[in-house]
């Protein structure tokens, strides 16, 4: 679904709008990574029945049937979190690092 947000929307929970494209954008990489380990171990499931099955040769093996699995788009959802104040995100300063270098990082809450 395609909707305008005001800027004004996005800085109640920001301190400018680049910071808040950064604070959506991690969360929506932590989702996807959420999402593949979840597709990954539906398929093993998927694969493991496939392998408990007794097998017949004078018989063709019958196609799989999953459920397809429909997930939100993970940047929809971590905005959705953004703007539902969901998120949480701190400053990560480096010994290192100048401060220009310093990097934000983003967690949902569930």
């Amino acid at each position: 679904m395609l909707y305008n947000i005001s800027l004004e929307e996005i800085e109640k929970h920001a301190e400018s709008v680049y910071e808040a494209v950064v604070v959506i954008a991690k969360r929506a990489r932590q989702i996807n990574d959420e999402q593949k380990q979840l597709v990954e171990m539906e398929m093993r499931e998927a694969l493991a029945e496939i392998k408990d099955e007794p097998l017949d040769d004078d018989q063709p093996r019958e196609p799989i049937h999953k459920p397809y699995m429909r997930l939100p788009k993970p940047t929809s959802q971590a905005l959705q979190e953004f703007l539902e104040g969901k998120l949480r995100y701190t400053y990560v300063e480096r010994e290192d690092a100048s401060p220009a270098e310093e990097s934000a990082s983003a967690k949902g809450e569930e």
